[in-house]
């Protein structure tokens, strides 16, 4: 069979219009061309179509499995299945489900419910997720933060907490866990968004007791999509161990620590280089055409010109 190119024809049938992914077998369609895969389809002897009601048919996945190969050889581009949501990214399919694990249209889960535990079912976006902590958690930080923190070194905790960046520039997690077992305390600042966004941010945290006494560490950003306890099992966050942690608690207890979280400088690009270059140049060829505004006099010129005397009388020769 010849398949036509891939780049002209309508790739809307290769998704599943239920997990929005590229169809697997087994597979089934409906007489509007809508695509189903199998882990979707639902159960019984008749498939409904989700999106339609119409009946589902069985479709040969050999000739699928053609068309899905030319698409990756031919490195097309799809849209993102937040696309009605707003996304405007086109990816290749080997990048759409990392793309879509990342992307800032999907549906958020609340993050205290993921990593804490707390019992709160709020499902919302992006733009909401700031007003639901604050409003229904009672918490959330600035970019740039200088607090106290009572420690219990006998339990097992976690916490978490919003960062607005800038007045809702980008929004970040602010994560942090004592681990008994291990005897460690570990910080980690998530950036909500895609990983290529994410590189883009650090942030500095310091624990500190009195203005001498300091410790600090500069980490770069992960985005939210990475779990959180696989980066604090790497070592790309802030990890402390019982007894550092302890040598900085005050009197009464307390720990003081602060961060900021940073936007890394973006080094002068080629083009600026070249630009710098060809001003100096120009600068160098102004002065060499151009003669002084105030040329230096020569000794005939000083043989020639009268000298002045400051006290007004006429200076004498002899």
């Amino acid at each position: 069979m010849k398949i036509a190119s891939t780049k002209k024809m309508n790739t809307g049938n290769l998704f599943c219009c239920n997990c929005l992914q590229l169809v697997s077998p087994p597979i089934k369609q409906c007489s509007n061309k809508h695509s189903i895969c199998g882990k979707c389809q639902p159960k019984g002897e008749t498939s409904i179509c989700p999106k339609c009601a119409n009946r589902l048919y069985a479709v040969s996945y050999d000739e699928l499995e053609k068309v899905i190969a030319q698409l990756n050889k031919e490195k097309v581009t799809f849209p993102c299945a937040y696309e009605s949501k707003g996304c405007s990214y086109k990816i290749e399919q080997a990048q759409k489900l990392l793309h879509e694990s990342e992307c800032k249209f999907r549906s958020f889960q609340c993050e205290g419910k993921k990593y804490c535990g707390w019992k709160c079912d709020w499902v919302g976006k992006y733009d909401q997720l700031l007003d639901h902590f604050r409003n229904h958690h009672d918490c959330g930080m600035n970019y740039k933060v200088d607090r106290a923190l009572k420690i219990n070194f006998a339990v097992d905790s976690t916490s978490l907490e919003p960062i607005d960046y800038y007045d809702g520039c980008a929004l970040f997690w602010y994560k942090q866990k004592v681990d008994v077992s291990l005897q460690m305390v570990y910080w980690v600042i998530q950036y909500v968004g895609l990983q290529k966004d994410a590189c883009q941010y650090f942030y500095e945290f310091e624990i500190h007791d009195g203005p001498i006494r300091k410790i600090k560490i500069t980490e770069f950003c992960e985005s939210d999509s990475m779990d959180a306890n696989s980066i604090l099992k790497s070592g790309q966050c802030v990890a402390l161990p019982f007894s550092a942690v302890k040598s900085f608690l005050s009197v009464e207890g307390y720990l003081y620590f602060r961060f900021r979280v940073m936007k890394v400088k973006k080094p002068s690009t080629a083009n600026n280089d070249e630009e710098n270059a060809e001003l100096k140049n120009l600068v160098a060829q102004m002065r060499i055409n151009c003669p002084p505004m105030h040329p230096r006099r020569t000794n005939h010129d000083a043989q020639n010109c009268p000298q002045k005397n400051p006290f007004g009388k006429k200076r004498s020769n002899k």
